[in-house]
């Protein structure tokens, strides 16, 4: 039996854990190799700070949410749900790889041997146009079964047969390898960062046999986790005008240039290393520098719809005008500070600033916190599918947040948390629970 001790630990994990990786990023941007020039550092701190204060206050605030009382799970509905999405995720793959890479099958070959030509080359044949467009709107209307099918085979593998784990392995790999073939790191990387998470959880619910912290899995972790590395520092080092190689970033109206000369790592890692710890502190750090130069910015009222890139371009297609996109915060400091909107990140902040303002910002992140906490409980119990979802969905947001508003800024994965919450809001998870009597 498992004290209330332990218990409560499991729930908070996701708590420390991501509060440790807040706070890793903030150190590295103020103490890593990019001297970012921030004219109030005291301003962005309290700002930065002040959204981990929300977020733990929120995380906690869940703990006031009573948990369904006898309500357990009809595993026969759960499968039946999982191979829904199994079979739209299969479905969509080919139409998605011609949308995204151009072909029928992704070229991975060529994406790993060049991954700075391939995602270049991908840049812009999209400019030409994309006839396989419809398959992202699909993706779009069907966005609930896509999201979900990773994070269930994870939670649901231990009661899952070969043939469904084999078609769900089939279908996140070869997800992965669309991105591998465009030299983007995006889906490799969504997979690499939730998925220990991902086991941690479906270990300590029963879903799995699995402990996950013994030594020779976390091994395991570590290795898939430098495989990435290896992948991302490539594309590093192949993207164009040698941003890696150099060490060098347009940051709008300044120049930025990594700390070579005076920083330890460079005297004690080899270069290839070197640049990779110093994308990755870039990727971490661009953000917070996009949001330090906005925060003394005026922006005009975009009504909702300036935080996503998705929803203000939909928006400005719609009612024929350019206001949404040109009036979002990233617009508007790309405007006036050269920070460019569309080849430079921007953390979360920034794009939820130009809707909700600093004070909207900060309780958004504490209302994401609560409801990573209730997801992640009501899935340590055994009594959540769309709420693993949900949980899911905001490991990837707080992982991004440094970095960009990964979540929103695309269709796919802003409509699955539009419907998933107004699902679990209007109806909660009454239709996978064992009907009583």
């Amino acid at each position: 039996m498992l004290t209330d001790r332990v218990r409560l630990m499991r729930w908070l994990f996701p708590l420390f854990y991501f509060q440790a990786y807040l706070g890793l990023s903030v150190l590295l941007f103020f103490f890593g190799p990019w001297p970012w020039p921030v004219q109030e550092p005291e301003s962005l701190l309290v700002f930065l700070l002040a959204s981990q204060a929300c977020f733990l206050v929120g995380y906690l605030a869940a703990a006031c949410v009573p948990s369904p009382k006898g309500a357990v799970l009809d595993e026969a509905k759960v499968r039946r749900f999982f191979d829904f999405c199994l079979v739209v995720s299969l479905a969509l793959a080919i139409p998605t790889s011609l949308a995204r890479a151009g072909s029928a099958v992704p070229d991975i070959l060529f994406g790993l041997s060049d991954p700075g030509q391939a995602y270049v080359d991908n840049y812009y044949r999209l400019l030409d146009g994309n006839s396989y467009v419809w398959s992202e709107y699909l993706r779009i209307l069907l966005a609930v079964p896509v999201t979900s099918t990773f994070p269930l085979l994870v939670y649901l593998w231990g009661g899952l047969g070969w043939v469904r784990r084999l078609l769900g392995i089939v279908a996140v790999v070869f997800h992965m390898c669309v991105y591998m073939a465009i030299g983007t790191n995006k889906g490799i990387a969504d997979v690499v960062i939730t998925l220990p998470l991902l086991l941690v959880l479906a270990s300590w619910s029963g879903g799995i046999r699995l402990q996950v912290f013994r030594p020779r899995y976390l091994l395991l972790f570590v290795l898939a986790f430098a495989l990435f590395l290896g992948f991302f520092s490539a594309g590093q080092v192949g993207r164009v005008g040698g941003v890696g190689e150099a060490g060098l970033l347009p940051a709008g109206q300044v120049m930025v240039q990594a700390d070579r000369r005076d920083g330890e790592y460079a005297q004690v890692l080899p270069p290839s290393l070197a640049i990779t710890y110093e994308s990755l502190t870039r990727y971490l750090g661009q953000g917070y520098y996009a949001f330090a130069v906005s925060m003394d910015l005026d922006s005009p009222s975009t009504f909702g719809f300036g935080n996503s890139m998705f929803l203000n371009r939909n928006m400005d297609a719609l009612l024929g005008t350019h206001y949404f996109t040109e009036n979002s915060l990233p617009s508007v400091l790309e405007q006036r500070k050269g920070w460019s909107m569309m080849m430079l990140w921007h953390s979360l902040y920034t794009w939820l600033v130009s809707d909700f303002g600093l004070g909207g910002t900060l309780f958004l992140m504490g209302f994401f916190g609560f409801l990573l906490s209730l997801g992640w409980r009501r899935c340590l119990d055994r009594q959540g599918v769309l709420w693993l979802t949900m949980a899911y969905m905001m490991l990837i947001l707080f992982y991004y947040t440094p970095a960009n508003n990964q979540l929103f800024q695309i269709g796919e994965t802003t409509s699955a948390f539009v419907m998933v919450l107004l699902w679990l809001m209007l109806s909660g998870e009454r239709i996978f629970y064992q009907r009583k009597g």
